[in-house]
């Protein structure tokens, strides 16, 4: 199995598919030019963008999860459980 791809946000959602099926992990960091995180998409998120119209030659940044949940190298398992916990409580 390959590392989790990093997709750059310009390449196509069909781009972003051949780099999905290939690393088996069913999602993809999107990133810019300098490597920067800006987003996350799941094989999910692109079928259900195309069952709604979209294009499979369009951007991925348009379905992109802009906003995804972030851990750290450097926490250690007590912030990360404690992380995980609040946003157990938060998002119910």
């Amino acid at each position: 199995m390959k590392d989790i791809p990093l997709i750059n946000l310009n390449k196509t959602l069909r781009e972003t598919i051949n780099e999905i099926n290939e690393s088996g992990f069913g999602l993809a960091f999107i990133v810019d030019d300098k490597k920067r995180l800006k987003g996350v998409v799941s094989d999910g998120d692109i079928r259900r963008a195309l069952l709604n119209g979209i294009s499979i030659n369009d951007k991925v940044f348009k379905v992109m999860n802009k906003n995804p949940i972030k851990f750290y190298d450097y926490w250690d398992r007590g912030k990360i459980i404690k992380n995980i916990e609040r946003l157990k409580k938060e998002n119910k």
